[in-house]
Order: C-alpha cells, then structure tokens, then sequence
C-alpha cells in the first residue's frame, strides 16, 4: 500500500522491537520522503559517543543487572534510534530518503546530561533500586496511555502528564518541524515518524498533529501497523 496525501507514525522512543515493526511498515508504505523526529545533533552525538558511553555503562552495572528494565531503557537511548536504522534499511532497499528534523538545541541541552547525570553511580543505583519492569512491558504501557488519549481528543493539558514548560517546549519544537516538513514535503509521498505525544490533540497547544490533521492526513500508532 503506498501512502498518498502524507502519514504520519506515532511511536514510543526506545522501542527495542521498533525497527523491525517500523521497517516493515514504511516498507509497505513505499513513501519516497521519511521526516523523522530526530535531530542532527542527537544523531551525530550517538554516532561519535555510543561505544564510549556503553562502555561505561558496563563499567558501573555488573552484567547480573544490566537487564534490569531502567539499564535496558538508557542503552536504547544510546543507540542509534531504530526509527534511524529502519529508514536506513529501506533506503538501501528503494528509492527513498530521510530526513532528521528534530530541534538541535534541545537535543543538545537533554544529551549534556548523559554523563553528567545519567551515567553515574549514583543514579545508576537508584535506578537499580526501583522496580524491575520490563522495558517492553514499559513501551506497552505507554502505548495504551496515548491511545485512551486519542479516543478522548482534544485532551485538557492537565491529562496530558507534561507540565506547562513541557507543553510549550513540544509545540516550540513541532513549529520548528512543522516549517521543515512543508519545506521538504513537495512532490513526495511522505510519512513522518515521531513520538505519540506529538501526534495527540491538546487543549491550548499546537502540537504537530493539529498542525496537518486538516490536510486529509492518516495517523497510525506503531503498535497498531
């Protein structure tokens, strides 16, 4: 099935079975334009930093607990995103491209905490202290919260689970992706790949949903595909 007027993915980030799912699905999609809601900081910084990181991630977890929900959660956070590699794989595969859109700026500010925060001993213990959830059970979840959302759209900011800062940080960086998109989009079968939350309605936001979804546009959830 190939997409026509534009679709737009709703994923959860870090999804360990996400590449698989996603390649195969923009496969079917055959769009010849892939946005992505992944900056070109964030991309390069994981390009040049995830073996060191990973590496030291190893060095402050014993292998007994680095399958523990919270430690599987930060080494998919230092890998290349899979929604990267599975447009990676289908640009060998077809005649498509992609591009990361995502606000530099703030990739920049959230990555400066990797090691200044994350990474460390201190953190890694509390983290090793909480409960042990399984990271997909974690993604399931999060899919399910942002599919009741959906059925209730528009949702009150107050249901929406990010503070005020948040909310206006999102729609700050969905208008920046917004201008790229329509920049980019011209002449293509394009799909953009981003997080659910960005693909839900809110009260007193304009989120990058609001901002296509009078444009004869499909939304799909990844789980759903």
């Amino acid at each position: 099935m190939a997409v026509k007027n534009g679709l737009m993915i709703g994923v959860v980030h870090r999804d360990p079975s996400g590449e698989e799912r996603l390649y195969r699905l923009l496969r079917d999609m055959k769009p010849t334009l892939i946005t992505l809601e992944i900056s070109p900081y964030a991309l390069a910084f994981r390009q040049e930093n995830s073996r060191r990181l990973v590496a030291e991630l190893e060095r402050l977890v014993p292998p007994e607990q680095r399958n523990h929900g919270e430690i599987q959660a930060i080494y998919e956070m230092l890998k290349i995103p899979f929604e990267v590699r599975a447009a990676a794989r289908l640009e060998q595969a077809m005649p498509v491209r992609f591009e990361c859109i995502d606000d530099s700026e703030f990739s920049r500010r959230f990555l400066a905490k990797v090691e200044s925060e994350i990474i460390i001993s201190e953190n890694l213990s509390t983290l090793l202290g909480s409960p042990d959830v399984a990271l997909e059970q974690r993604i399931d979840v999060y899919y399910r919260r942002f599919h009741e959302l959906r059925k209730r759209e528009p949702v009150h900011a107050s249901e929406f689970g990010f503070s005020s800062a948040e909310l206006a940080e999102m729609a700050h960086r969905d208008d920046q992706m917004e201008r790229r998109i329509r920049e980019l989009r011209q002449d293509h079968r394009w799909v953009h790949v981003g997080g659910v939350a960005h693909l839900i309605s809110v009260d007193g936001a304009m989120l990058l949903w609001d901002r296509f979804r009078n444009e004869d546009m499909q939304r799909l959830f990844l789980d759903e595909a």
